[in-house]
């Protein structure tokens, strides 16, 4: 199959330091992945040991999930709402979660019916890239729903401002115990239908403690993934579940030339016991 049909010209918000990645932009089996939390300059280090979904890594979603039943906010104050489920409003942007496609998951019920990539497990991680059609509608994350963790300057920017969202394209690693949301947005003067495709890697993790190996890592030393998790604040409901789920709230990045020594003194107290 020739993915360039799906992945066209994006390239994976993964910062890879040693061909970790694959062809699909997913984790190599046996790899580290390097989770970084930019307000707090933690992180946290996954072993992937492997890969769940491996063979069917690709997901053809269909439309966006817009629904006639939500009203849009208008760019210039005409509120709209979709003509038809998947279609874009024209000067709109939309807010929805992302519930299973039909017939994926026949009956999801809770929190995997507003999010199909929810989970509760501690050995667990997806990692999801989204290619939207068309790929100029914009595209922004919000960890957890309804927050909105884009800024410039201090000052909230987004899908809804002109400037701070992408274009066509997302990519992030899911936790165990979150749902995700959404934002899309129409600033052409027609509506549209839209398609999502989706990328993703269910892993097999273990959750890296081991002080020598996490200095390694996270100095570049040892080959890994990285990916930003895209908030600028760390939400309550977000640093509950990293307690919940692995103990602690991440590990403190060292700044480069930190000596090693001081560094294991430093974050110690850090891990889960």
């Amino acid at each position: 199959m020739d993915f360039t049909l799906i992945i066209g010209e994006s390239v994976p918000y993964i910062y890879d330091t040693g061909k970790v990645l694959d062809d699909l932009g997913l984790v190599r089996d046996n790899n580290y992945l390097v989770v970084y939390i930019p307000p707090t300059n933690k992180a946290f280090v996954f072993g992937v040991e492997g890969r769940v979904n491996s063979g069917y890594e690709v997901l053809h979603y269909g439309p966006l999930p817009l629904l006639t039943s939500v009203t849009c906010t208008g760019y210039t104050g005409n509120n709209l709402s979709p003509p038809a489920t998947g279609v874009i409003p024209p000067m709109n942007y939309c807010q929805s979660l992302l519930p299973p496609p039909p017939k994926l998951i026949p009956y999801p019920s809770g929190d995997l019916a507003q999010f199909m990539f929810y989970y509760e497990k501690a050995d667990r991680l997806f990692q999801v890239r989204m290619f939207v059609r068309p790929k100029w509608i914009r595209t922004q994350i919000q960890i957890p729903p309804n927050s909105n963790q884009n800024m410039l300057n201090d000052n909230i920017v987004g899908v809804g401002y002109s400037g701070g969202f992408g274009r066509g394209y997302l990519e992030y690693v899911v936790f165990p115990g979150l749902i995700y949301g959404f934002l899309w947005g129409n600033d052409m003067v027609y509506g549209a239908f839209t398609g999502l495709d989706i990328i993703y890697g269910e892993y097999h993790v273990s959750l890296v403690t081991d002080l020598d190996i996490l200095y390694e890592v996270l100095t570049h030393q040892l080959p890994s993934a990285w990916v930003v998790f895209p908030v600028v604040r760390v939400d309550t409901t977000v640093n509950d579940k990293w307690l919940k789920y692995y103990g602690f709230t991440g590990v403190d990045v060292p700044a480069p030339g930190t000596p090693k020594q001081q560094w294991i003194n430093k974050v110690r107290g850090e891990l889960p016991r």
